[in-house]
């Protein structure tokens, strides 16, 4: 890409009476998708007069801006001569005027920028999912049909990733505005609270289901024979006619980076997790700051609630008539001032309930400073060296570690162990390898009964090797 060539189509944008040249560029982007592709500037006039602020503009100031529009390869012009008899009739034969390509991709663009803060399309749908692994999951069946096939596939599959690449990426971003914040806040919040997290949390579990097939596809079938495919789809494009030709070192150089987005994606490379690891967090993320401002809204509202709850104690003591009324009243609400329980009587000398303590003999208790703060009378004793008992309890461990991993080699077959050909264990060989296990954070879709004396259960297959 020469980044040192200047970009004309975009001038009317920015230039002195931007207004006039993107009304025309309006009239001639609606025309295009109403399939009128040709106008004559009679027509167009007509059409700008309609527009509010345009009914004062004339043919003059239309003719002048047709000019610069087509200097900067906004619009194509062509002529009609079929009509024309005499040398003074083509002279001043008619133009009739289109959208160029790419002008049509600046209208596409504008309209996509007039509409970002109206409406949002981005949003978490399992179905991006599901779709890019069934278009994905067709390369065995595809690689093996003719050109036309191999071609209509890759561009298929781009064109999903590309959905689901932009849908994830820009909700996520949403979530980090400071305007949802702002949101969450809110009570209103509170009605769909529950649907939302659910709608979170089942998003998260279809990309599971179908994360760990994505990476195998990708990493063992499409990379392998990328340059071939990729060969494929370039001979095919340029023989279709009316397709510019490209050269096809660069061609295959940029659908190589696009390839190599989708497996940055979903798989593993250069010691970098793949991105689809950082969705997950993200997501969780937004599960757990949806949960933190929920309960902030709770909390507030029971303060709001405690509130209501004061001022009605503080309207009863108002209406009291007297001090003796409102102690009353204190007592009844707060309870009796200054009293002291006291427990633990032991050996009494009669078993009767009714009995009242002035009855009985007095005990007496040793009561200890009950000054907040005070500090407690501390025995200081000596540092000792543990150093034999530490030692005792690092051979134990090391000698714990040895008994597993000899367990591990028994169990396993040329130091690798497979879930799915276990005997029956013992609980405490099932603890063990699960605590291994429990170290790995893997998705796997296979799934195994792992069998032991005190039950069974069901969990992803794995493959363990002892070293």
């Amino acid at each position: 890409m020469d980044f040192r060539r200047k970009i004309d189509e975009v001038k009317y944008l920015t230039v002195e009476n931007s207004e006039r040249y993107r009304a025309i560029m309006k009239c001639m982007f609606d025309s295009f998708n109403e399939m009128k592709y040709w106008r004559y500037k009679e027509e167009i006039l007509e059409i700008l007069n309609s527009y509010d602020g345009f009914e004062e503009y004339n043919m003059e100031l239309l003719k002048s801006d047709l000019i610069s529009l087509l200097e900067w390869k906004n619009l194509v012009a062509d002529t009609d001569t079929k009509n024309t008899k005499t040398i003074l009739e083509f002279k001043n034969r008619e133009f009739k005027y289109q959208i160029s390509k790419n002008s049509v991709e600046i209208e596409k663009m504008l309209v996509v920028l007039e509409n970002l803060n109206v409406e949002s399309e981005a949003h978490l749908n399992s179905n991006f999912m599901i779709r890019f692994t069934k278009i994905l999951s067709e390369y065995k069946k595809v690689k093996k049909g003719s050109e036309k096939e191999i071609y209509e596939w890759w561009n298929e599959l781009k064109s999903s990733f590309k959905t689901l690449s932009n849908n994830y990426t820009n909700f996520i971003s949403q979530f980090s505005s400071e305007k949802i914040n702002e949101i969450l806040k809110i009570e209103e919040f509170l009605i769909f609270k529950e649907k939302f997290l659910k709608y979170l949390n089942d998003f998260i579990k279809d990309i599971q289901l179908n994360y760990s097939d994505i990476a195998d596809i990708l990493k063992n079938e499409i990379v392998v024979e990328q340059d071939n495919f990729l060969e494929i789809v370039y001979e095919y494009e340029m023989s279709i006619p009316g397709i510019k030709k490209a050269d096809k070192v660069d061609y295959i150089k940029v659908n190589l980076e696009r390839l190599k987005g989708m497996i940055n994606w979903f798989v593993e490379s250069n010691g970098k997790e793949p991105l689809i690891k950082s969705l997950f967090e993200h997501t969780n993320e937004i599960i757990n700051r949806i949960i933190k401002y929920a309960m902030k809204i709770y909390e507030d509202r029971s303060i709001s609630y405690r509130r209501d709850e004061y001022l009605y104690i503080i309207e009863k003591f108002e209406n009291c008539k007297n001090i003796k009324e409102a102690h009353e009243l204190s007592t009844e609400i707060l309870g009796i001032e200054g009293t002291i329980h006291v427990k633990g009587i032991e050996d009494r000398e009669t078993e009767n309930t009714n009995s009242s303590v002035y009855e009985e003999k007095p005990m007496r208790f040793l009561l200890t400073e009950g000054r907040r703060g005070a500090a407690n009378i501390l025995v200081k004793n000596p540092l000792r060296m543990n150093t034999e008992s530490k030692l005792k309890k690092i051979k134990e461990k090391l000698e714990q570690r040895e008994k597993e991993k000899s367990r591990l080699i028994e169990l396993s077959e040329n130091y690798t162990l497979e879930l799915k050909k276990l005997p029956i264990l013992s609980p405490e060989e099932r603890k063990m390898i699960l605590k291994y296990l429990s170290r790995k954070n893997i998705l796997s879709n296979d799934r195994v009964i792992l069998k032991s004396t005190d039950g069974e259960l069901e969990l992803p297959d794995f493959k363990i090797e002892v070293k």
